[in-house]
């Protein structure tokens, strides 16, 4: 028996998807007729006739035809699975991974502006800027036309100073102070009636005559140690110094253990008793007849 196998898919009215899968059995192919009989084979290598065809195999029994309603149904009237009976409420899963970050959405519309924020605390101070250089005039014009038509050529250097005299007070360009922008001089105050701009520093005054001498100051801290110099070479050894004189006695040491107990002699075998020495005489006598140089 041979299956044939259909899967389905169904919306629900709740946005979930659910899958039907289901077997649809069919019939087998009919067998092949016998082959026929060949022809014997013909007279001086003639073909042989073409054997009789076999007869055609009963056809095969009709495959099961699916029911609508029981093994399949109609992708408009699905069927509508029955809660509790089709499917089950599942036990809420644990949490899914975070998933990757999705491609930025489209800017919204900017929002309507807040309201003005209350005031911030005080900074603190920056740092102090580098020493800027003194106030000074590059360049003194007789007129502002003058001054606008040697902007390319005067030399003045972007960012200075040049200023305006007429020779008259009453004149309006007169005192006027300009600087040097990357196109044009710009206007920046008039100094009329202002104090005047600090003159050019004077020559060098004579050298005074020389003050007294004054009161000798404190003594100033040590200073720090010097290097360490070089060191000299070795000096020829020295002569024997003189005797010294005898120590005092050192203290005397504590006693040492008992010496172990001597080999006590036998009697008989490590010395001779007067019976003994008293045979040894006996028996020089004997060997001497006269008895001279034998005492006891």
């Amino acid at each position: 028996m041979i299956e044939k196998v259909y899967k389905m898919s169904f919306k629900m009215s709740d946005g979930t998807t659910q899958n039907l899968r289901f077997a649809v059995p069919c019939g087998e192919d009919g067998k092949d007729g016998k082959n026929g009989i060949n022809g014997k084979d013909g007279v001086d290598g003639r073909n042989g006739r073409d054997g009789v065809n076999g007869k055609n195999g009963a056809d095969g029994k009709d495959g099961y035809t699916p029911v609508k309603g029981v093994d399949y149904f109609d992708g408009k009237d699905g069927y509508t699975p029955i809660k509790g009976i089709d499917y089950f409420d599942g036990a809420k899963g644990d949490k899914g991974d975070q998933g990757e970050q999705g491609v930025q959405g489209v800017q919204g519309i900017q929002g309507i502006q807040g309201e003005k924020g209350d005031k911030g605390d005080k900074g603190d101070t920056g740092a102090k800027g580098e020493k800027g250089d003194p106030f000074s005039i590059a360049k003194i014009y007789p007129s502002v036309s003058s001054m606008n038509a040697g902007y390319a050529s005067d030399g003045v250097a972007i960012g200075s100073f040049v200023l305006i005299e007429t020779g008259n007070v009453e004149d309006a360009e007169n005192a006027r102070l300009y600087v040097k922008g990357a196109s044009a001089y710009s206007f920046v105050t008039d100094l009329s009636g202002s104090q005047g701009i600090k003159g050019e520093q004077g020559e060098k005054g004579d050298k005074g005559d020389k003050g007294d001498t004054g009161a000798k100051g404190d003594k100033g801290d040590q200073g720090i140690q010097g290097v360490q110099g070089i060191q000299g070479e070795k000096g020829d050894k020295g002569d024997t110094g003189a005797k010294g004189e005898q120590g005092v006695q050192g203290i005397q040491g504590p006693a040492g253990a008992d010496g172990k107990d001597g080999y006590t002699p036998v009697k008989g075998v490590d010395y001779f008793t007067p019976a003994d020495i008293s045979g040894i005489v006996d028996a020089v006598y004997a060997k001497v007849a006269d008895g001279n140089g034998v005492a006891y």
